[in-house]
């Protein structure tokens, strides 16, 4: 019985230190997650890539989009569009799909239709972001 008192005085002396120690740890992890989202939009300035389906909803294989933003402070943004495949090391390989309507997965659940055709490796449209 005297071990028990002993034990609880022992806790509620230390009982502020380990609330202290938690709060602590808490505002690092939270601070370290900020970080490395502030990380993630930065990387994200200049480009922003979409997966791309064709008109019948198939997947093109290893197929990315890459919209390339301009500086405009303005909502609706110019965006040069274009196709590409990556490779085995992960590089990506630009060149012509073939010609047809595709679809554009935009981050805000929105679609937008594109046009690609045969001579045009990038082309230009407006999308809202």
């Amino acid at each position: 019985m005297m071990f028990l008192i002993i034990l609880k005085n022992g806790l509620n002396k230390y009982n502020k230190f380990i609330w202290i120690l938690c709060c602590v740890l808490v505002i690092i992890i939270m601070s370290s997650s900020i970080a490395n989202n502030e990380k993630k939009f930065s990387k994200v300035v200049n480009s922003i890539t979409f997966h791309v389906k064709n008109k019948e909803k198939q997947p093109i294989k290893d197929f990315e989009i890459i919209l390339m933003k301009d500086e405009s402070p303005e909502p609706s943004k110019e965006i040069g569009i274009s196709i590409g495949r990556t490779n085995e090391e992960g590089k990506v390989i630009w060149r012509n799909v073939r010609t047809g309507k595709y679809i554009v997965f935009l981050p805000n659940n929105e679609t937008q239709m594109v046009m690609i055709n045969d001579r045009d490796e990038t082309k230009k449209i407006n999308i809202s972001l």
